[in-house]
């Protein structure tokens, strides 16, 4: 999950007082490496989640409530995986749907990335 447009939409949606709770979430958190000895120093994390956070499940959502859908498809999305779904006798409709759709995602990414900067 991107952080950057995480926290745009949650203080764009949320009060202020839960925004400053939710921001501290996925705040200041390092990972390192272990080779037999040895450690590599910190670094820090900069998209994602932690496994197992009783909060991330509703973050998750917060992120992706608005991610676009169409009427000929379905949109599923399930931990961190997301697929889109669509039939029609015609392999190359049911294509151009698909292709549509992923044009629909793209924008929406890229209008989270302004907006949320």
């Amino acid at each position: 999950m991107w952080q950057e447009g995480l926290l745009y939409k949650i203080k764009a949606l949320l009060p202020d007082s839960i925004y400053k709770i939710l921001k501290s979430s996925p705040e200041n958190r390092y990972f390192l490496f272990k080779y037999r000895e040895e450690y590599t120093s910190l670094h820090p994390v900069i998209s994602g989640m932690p496994q197992g956070s009783v909060v991330g499940p509703l973050l998750y959502l917060l992120y992706t409530g608005d991610l676009p859908t169409t009427a000929d498809s379905t949109t599923a999305t399930f931990v961190d995986d997301t697929t889109i779904l669509t039939t029609h006798e015609d392999a190359a409709i049911a294509s151009h749907r698909l292709q549509t759709d992923l044009n629909k995602i793209q924008l929406w990414l890229k209008k989270m990335l302004y907006e949320g900067k």
